[in-house]
């Protein structure tokens, strides 16, 4: 009986305390670096994914903007051939620019809210 009582004073003993403090308080540092760690390495991912979208959309808005300013200048020389005036030609290709600016205006929200929202699924969703 006195056997039993002194292993239960030594499992309670103020050495085994701060040893057990001291192991708990190295492992909670040990997951608190390997947390910090994960949320560096989940911002990296997550910036290369945008940085990868963000590239490739650029590089297709860019050649698109090409298409549309040769198709332009293609319609309005063809307007001005029709019309027998280059200047009312080019003047209506203006007109419909301004027409689908005062359009995107008007609907400026309705067209921010679904990119907004496509940004931040991209940003807040797993990209696996």
């Amino acid at each position: 009986m006195e056997k039993q009582n002194s292993n239960k004073e030594e499992e309670t003993s103020p050495e085994n305390d701060a040893d057990f403090l001291a192991n708990y308080k190295n492992i909670l540092k040990a997951y608190i670096e390997q947390k910090v760690e994960l949320a560096k390495l989940t911002v990296v991912e997550k910036i290369a994914v945008l940085g990868g979208i963000f590239f490739s959309s650029f590089l297709i808005v860019f050649f698109a903007l090409l298409f549309f300013m040769f198709l332009s200048a293609m319609a309005g020389l063809l307007l001005g051939v029709w019309l027998n005036s280059m200047i009312i030609g080019f003047a209506m290709v203006a007109a419909f620019y301004l027409l689908i600016t005062i359009i995107l205006i008007v609907c400026r929200k309705s067209i921010e809210k679904p990119v907004v929202n496509l940004l931040i699924k991209l940003i807040f969703n797993d990209t696996k």
